[in-house]
């Protein structure tokens, strides 16, 4: 009856232990958090050029650069790859 009872303890904090795990794993599935890391990169910039913002999402990081002429410029970085996504050039508007 002893190891009965043993037996019923152990299945128990077993069933306890499963359910906790299972709830982890879909809450990190489900929170979209991300732990890659990506390697420093350096961006170089044309002289006079800056840096003027940055902002991250949906897995990629827009830089913001304004150019020595007075256009801005941003820059798509992916986040799992650091890798450039590709660049989006902002001209002023032509006077109407």
């Amino acid at each position: 009856m002893r190891a009965l009872k043993v037996l019923v303890v152990v299945m128990g904090l077993l069933i306890v232990v499963g359910v906790i795990t299972l709830a982890m794993v879909i809450a990190q599935r489900l929170g979209g958090a991300t732990t890659a890391r990506i390697s420093e990169r350096t961006l170089t910039l044309p002289a006079g050029g800056r840096v003027i913002g940055a902002a991250p999402g949906d897995g990629m990081l827009a830089v913001t650069i304004e150019m020595p002429d007075g256009t801005a410029r941003i820059e798509l970085f992916d986040l799992s790859s650091g890798k450039s996504a590709g660049a989006i050039a902002i001209a002023p508007a032509a006077p109407r």
